[in-house]
């Protein structure tokens, strides 16, 4: 009884949903059935609750585990943990969730063997990872995969691959993994970027440039010679200052022109990423520069963040909202 009244005020819960996955509520359709897909006890999920097919609810009780397959080739459209809970990737989490488009994981503490392979996943940011296990990558075959951010990534336990088969794939953030695959693995070359974007960024611990019996890292010189990557190892970590006068110039029915005044910055600016109702769309090179492929007779919420030579982001810029016109 006292944990019922130190829970409810006034006969409303005092929980607070934490945790919200799509497009899963027809198949997980009950506290008991989301707890056995998390390996936790029902009674810590509480507010369980089902909104057009999408799961909401509160976890309580402290950390958990994502399990071995857990979500393996779900309809999952998207995993938000909003409190840090979910710390352990025991592998092969979201593989082949073909239709996941968005996480949130900022509690995780290392990735597992192909936890996020052959999703929908347009990027993968996982600011605390520490560890990448597995023998297997864990981000393997994503074609619409164009962003991957792991800023404290130090070490891997990789021996195969790790990012290949990612198609679409513009940026790789890893500045404090020195050796991209461990052991006798990291005397191979052809892994971790096979099939991956020519062209691609990594902005790469400065300690990759001799890992490799006083070389570079295997990988990353193979991937300047074979897929022409871009390659800058980073040395400083000052942010640039956020845009704070974007607006638009033009709009028309399936594209804007932007104008914003430069903000100031330690290392220069090298793009700006452009934010449309907070999903991630493309690189924006300066202001007055056109964005295309919008809808006709559509509303957008539109923001940028600005990026220096290091890859430091800024904060978000201010958000304009706009429409785009009908067809002419």
């Amino acid at each position: 009884m006292g944990s019922l009244i130190q829970n409810t005020i006034f006969g409303k819960s005092n929980y607070k949903i934490n945790t919200y996955i799509g497009g899963i509520g027809n198949a997980i359709n009950t506290p008991a059935l989301l707890a056995a897909k998390l390996g936790i006890s029902a009674s810590r999920i509480k507010m369980f609750r089902i909104l057009d097919n999408n799961i909401e609810c509160a976890i309580i009780g402290g950390t958990y585990s994502l399990t071995n397959s857990s979500w393996l080739s779900s309809n999952m459209t998207y995993f938000i943990d909003e409190k840090n809970l979910a710390v352990t990737d025991e592998g092969r989490v979201f593989r082949s969730a073909t239709l996941l488009q968005k996480i949130k994981l900022n509690g995780l503490l290392n990735t597992g063997d192909e936890s996020f392979t052959n999703t929908n996943l347009v990027e993968i940011s996982l600011p605390n990872v520490t560890n990448l296990k597995g023998r297997y990558g864990s981000f393997r075959i994503n074609p619409k995969l164009k962003r991957i951010i792991l800023p404290e990534a130090s070490y891997s336990e990789w021996s195969f691959s790790g990012m290949d088969g990612c198609t679409s794939l513009e940026t790789v953030y890893i500045p404090k993994l020195a050796i991209l695959r461990s052991g006798s693995s990291a005397a191979l070359n052809n892994f971790v970027f096979a099939s991956n974007k020519t062209g691609f960024k990594i902005y790469a611990s400065p300690l990759a440039q001799t890992s490799y019996l006083g070389g570079v890292d295997k990988d990353i010189a193979w991937a300047i010679t074979n897929r022409s990557a871009i390659v800058r190892y980073v040395t400083d970590f000052t942010k640039p200052n956020a845009v704070i006068d974007l607006s638009v110039i033009t709009i028309n029915s399936t594209s804007m022109k932007f104008q914003f005044t430069t903000p100031s910055s330690q290392n220069g600016i090298d793009f700006y990423e452009v934010y449309v109702n907070g999903v991630y769309k493309q690189e924006l090179k300066a202001s007055g520069d056109i964005i295309s492929d919008f809808v006709e007779n559509t509303s957008y919420a539109i923001s940028l963040i600005a990026v220096d030579i290091f890859y430091n982001r800024s904060d978000l810029s201010n958000v304009i909202n706009l429409s785009t016109n009908n067809a002419a």
